[in-house]
């Protein structure tokens, strides 16, 4: 692989987390195009905009959010980062009332990237780990 294709992912990489916790979506318009899919665990979060709603309910669910990355493996086209959020649960998130407990979710991404943007992410967060933290009553239910 290129140098110039690991530092422009890693720039993009860097941005995105950047973006994520300094609440900075308008930034997500230069990260992603309008078709942006993720794919969570919990269904498919389709279009950039509606991307942007999911994370105002994640924000409002957890005020004091933060995405720190462990792992980052760059190939062309993709990259992949292993990464952890914690956040003290004060609103609803995915149907489940506030908790007020403090929650720490392991998590990875596959990235496509192509040309200098995202437009489509594989989640894979532990949100199994994540209702039992928060004693949801039926894990199996959450939904975005």
């Amino acid at each position: 692989m290129s140098d110039s294709i690991d530092r422009s992912s890693r720039e993009l990489v860097r941005r995105y987390f950047e973006a994520c916790n300094e609440r900075r979506l308008d930034d997500f318009d230069l990260l992603f195009p309008p078709t942006f899919i993720s794919h969570l665990r919990v269904g498919d979060v389709v279009g950039l905009d509606r991307f942007k709603e999911l994370m105002l309910q994640v924000y409002d669910a957890l005020p004091d959010v933060l995405w720190t990355s462990i792992e980052e493996i760059y190939a062309p086209e993709r990259a992949i980062v292993r990464y952890y959020f914690e956040g003290t649960h004060l609103g609803p998130l995915f149907g489940i009332p506030p908790s007020h407990r403090r929650v720490k979710v392991d998590a990875c991404e596959v990235m496509v990237i192509q040309g200098g943007m995202v437009p489509e992410i594989w989640n894979y967060a532990d949100l199994m780990g994540l209702a039992a933290q928060l004693n949801a009553a039926d894990p199996l239910a959450l939904r975005i």
